[in-house]
């Protein structure tokens, strides 16, 4: 259970601090909805498979665009304790800051995420096509989980049987969703990683680097004084 579940279109979730969860802190289904400006933290601590953020697979989540996490502090997630599946052993470890799990164009500007206990701090699994993470700062963790785009088709009209006039609407907001009637033709998801910065343990990127647009991210060894002096701020508040 989230500490806050979002269901629902249109919502914001700003300046919580959201910790101690041993499962997801937050936890958002639906269109045009925000996360920003919040603190999550000693989430995901006792489960696989899982995100502090956790942006779910089922039917509406696929079905869900547009949604904006921005400005937000992620930090001490994950456990080296936590239950292992072993029947994903060899493809990857079970626990991230941001899950999107079927959640497509959604973006990820200017979030920091530091040193959790994840395999990466953001994954974009199948089905999450059409995704923008940039401007984000990744620190001794690594960035971004770009599992490439497999054989996988989804109608998303007749998920809720719509109406001719439903679906006409529906593809005037959200152009991207009729391509998901046949998501082999995306190209490789589609995804958009630009612009942020690695420092430390781990790598920017990781699984695939066959990405529809990577482009003027910076790794550093060590920590750059602009960036400690931030960290700072972050932790006096």
């Amino acid at each position: 259970r989230p500490g806050v579940g979002v269901f629902g279109c249109g919502n914001t979730v700003s300046f919580c601090k959201i910790y101690n969860a041993p499962q997801q802190g937050f936890c958002v289904v639906g269109n045009d909805n925000t996360v920003e400006y919040c603190e999550i933290f000693n989430c995901c601590t006792d489960n696989y498979d899982n995100g502090a953020c956790y942006c779910g697979s089922c039917p509406p989540a696929r079905n869900s665009f547009n949604t904006v996490i921005r400005g937000n502090y992620f930090h001490d997630n994950g456990s080296e304790n936590c239950p292992y599946n072993e029947g994903a052993k060899d493809f990857r470890s079970e626990t991230y800051d941001i899950y999107l799990d079927g959640y497509p164009a959604t973006t990820l500007v200017n979030n920091i995420f530091i040193g959790s206990a994840v395999h990466t701090a953001v994954f974009l699994n199948q089905g999450a096509n059409y995704c923008t993470v940039d401007g984000n700062v990744f620190i001794d963790v690594s960035g971004v989980f770009h599992r490439e785009q497999g054989i996988d088709s989804y109608d998303p009209f007749k998920e809720y049987d719509m109406t001719e006039k439903q679906t006409e609407k529906w593809k005037t907001a959200y152009p991207q969703i009729e391509s998901y009637i046949d998501m082999t033709k995306i190209d490789k998801g589609h995804h958009i990683i630009i612009n942020n910065t690695h420092v430390g343990k781990g790598n920017m990127l990781v699984c695939s680097s066959n990405v529809h647009e990577y482009e003027n991210n910076t790794h550093y060894d060590k920590m750059p004084k602009f960036l400690k002096e931030l960290i700072k701020k972050l932790d006096k508040q």
